[in-house]
């Protein structure tokens, strides 16, 4: 074997260093690409995150702004702690018009367009009796109490005392509101 020349053997180095460097720096940038990737995912998933807190801090600002008008809206509607007020709400309106009040029944039913939801219809069905002035007064006042109710039902009959000749109305009223 003949020993190599100096600048041979300076060549060959020189080329395996090379080799080494250029090997080196592919692995390096294929690992900067995998970590760019990486990196790159992160950011979108930060961003991403970042809107849905945004979106969230605007729905907390919209429930926060809107406190009041969440009130009025529940104010509109009977919770069901609130049935006993309720009813004691109608009688004093009886009183308040000065007739006779006689509630039949107090009851709570479905409606189709309502029965996916956690709301119910409170039914309430009761007699009056009094003069005709005092009975529209009483309709007055029921149709403006702060619940959303609707008269379902309503039947007036004109009664006539054969001994004091005084006319009294009888009537028979279904009020319904949205319990929740």
């Amino acid at each position: 074997m003949f020993p190599l020349k100096k600048t041979k053997r300076i060549f060959f180095i020189t080329l395996i260093i090379l080799i080494l460097a250029v090997v080196s720096d592919i692995f390096f940038i294929s690992f900067v690409y995998k970590k760019r990737n990486n990196v790159e995912k992160l950011r979108k998933d930060f961003f991403v995150e970042m809107k849905k807190e945004k979106q969230l801090n605007t729905i907390k600002n919209i429930i926060k702004d809107t406190e009041d008008e969440q009130l009025n809206l529940r104010q509109c509607f009977i919770e069901s702690e609130e049935i006993v007020n309720f009813i004691k709400l109608i009688e004093s309106k009886s009183k308040e018009a000065g007739i006779i009040l006689d509630i039949k029944s107090v009851g709570v039913s479905n409606t189709e367009t309502i029965n996916a939801t956690q709301v119910e219809t409170l039914v309430v069905d009761f007699m009056t009796q009094g003069s005709w002035d005092s009975t529209f007064v009483f309709l007055s006042l029921i149709e403006n109490i702060r619940y959303n109710i609707i008269v379902d039902k309503m039947s007036v009959n004109k009664f006539t005392d054969n001994l004091t000749k005084k006319d009294t109305w009888k009537s028979n009223f279904t009020i319904k509101a949205i319990k929740i």
